[in-house]
């Protein structure tokens, strides 16, 4: 036993300075200026080309603030699997699919590395849907589906005239400009009826939310943590109602609460506040269970939510974050929860974003 107590306290110098550790404070030293929480120690050189962004636990890293990454030019859809943390990525630029990432559905798609790489199996691609299984759309209409099996992709039947697609808990959602709706699970589309055109559907935890084409807002499901808007809490599935009257030209779902944007640029959030709703961590859980506008925010042109944070970009090209941040998701290089929206700062004027859970992308000017 003493030879081998011995040994050990011989190895502790050693481990000391593999771990980083020595005299004096050596130990707490900060790692290199200028780099914030989480980043990388040694980040790869700036790739050339647009200027895209990622953050939170994204593919390829980990990192609390917007960190470049290269990818193709004209991005106009990310789109990722709605799990805590994806290992894959697809994105839609110049008609083509993009994928990258590893373990991404579809034997044709082949190996995969963090560089995304365009698919020869698609041209004239306008959108693209990530569930279990994928989709996506072609400039003629057409759907096409495939999952983790597939040698190739196939055409869905029954469908046409598709403009967008959405991902809801267990189907993809294809909306046409004609106002027609089908749910496509296993490559089968079923039509789905509806009162009015829709422009939007959005779906989390439960709970649907459709924006028809009057800028009226729709829910059916689970709203019993408020999210219906009108300060109850039902304990049966609702089926197409929503507190919020004003016109919308955007709704968004967290886990628990909702996001709308009015036609006048101004947010508004109600349901389960547990910091996602942007008011304060002090604000109520009566206030949170109707509609209230998110003082400060002004000129917004897109909102969304993912778990339990939320995101909205402005006029100017700001983009502002509130909620949870746990995994780094909101980019402001730390990991606190925000109760009110902060600005990121530092990339430039933002173009578009696509927040996935626990990470966005982005691409500024």
């Amino acid at each position: 036993m003493r030879t081998i107590l011995v040994s050990i306290a011989a190895m502790l110098p050693l481990l000391a300075a593999c771990s980083g550790g020595g005299g004096g404070d050596a130990g707490n030293a900060p790692g290199p200026a200028n780099l914030p929480v989480n980043q990388p120690i040694a980040p790869p050189a700036t790739p050339p080309g647009p200027k895209l962004w990622a953050w939170g636990e994204f593919v390829g890293g980990w990192v609390s603030a917007p960190f470049r990454w290269g990818g193709p030019e004209g991005i106009t859809r990310v789109a990722t699997p709605q799990v805590e943390k994806h290992s894959w990525a697809m994105a839609v630029a110049d008609g083509k699919l993009w994928v990258w990432g590893k373990d991404a559905p579809g034997k044709f798609i082949g190996r995969l590395t963090n560089a995304p790489n365009a698919l020869p199996q698609f041209t004239g691609v306008s959108d693209v849907a990530a569930l279990a299984d994928q989709c996506a759309v072609l400039a003629d209409g057409k759907v096409w589906w495939w999952d983790a099996e597939s040698d190739q992709p196939k055409p869905v039947k029954g469908v046409d005239a598709v403009t967008r697609l959405f991902p809801s808990d267990d189907a993809i959602n294809a909306l046409a400009d004609t106002g027609e709706w089908w749910q496509i699970i296993n490559g089968q589309a079923m039509p789905q009826g509806g009162e009015h055109l829709l422009a939007q559907t959005q779906f989390a935890a439960g709970l649907e939310a459709h924006l028809n084409t009057k800028g009226e807002i729709r829910l059916y499901g689970d709203a019993s943590r408020g999210q219906l808007g009108d300060g109850s809490t039902p304990a049966q599935r609702v089926r197409g109602k929503c507190g919020f009257t004003q016109k919308s030209k955007q709704v968004a779902l967290g886990d628990g609460f909702v996001v709308a944007l009015a036609q006048d640029g101004t947010i508004w959030t109600w349901g389960d506040n547990k910091g996602a709703l942007g008011h304060g961590a002090n604000w109520s859980t009566e206030k949170s269970r109707k509609p209230a506008q998110i003082i400060g925010l002004t000129g917004i042109v897109q909102v969304q939510a993912a778990g339990r944070s939320a995101y909205a970009l402005d006029d100017k090209g700001n983009l502002w974050c509130w909620g949870d941040n746990d995994k780094g998701q909101l980019g402001l290089g730390d990991k606190a929860r925000k109760h009110t929206p902060a600005r990121l700062q530092g990339m430039g004027k933002v173009k578009w974003f696509q927040a996935a859970l626990n990470a966005v992308y982005c691409e500024t000017e």
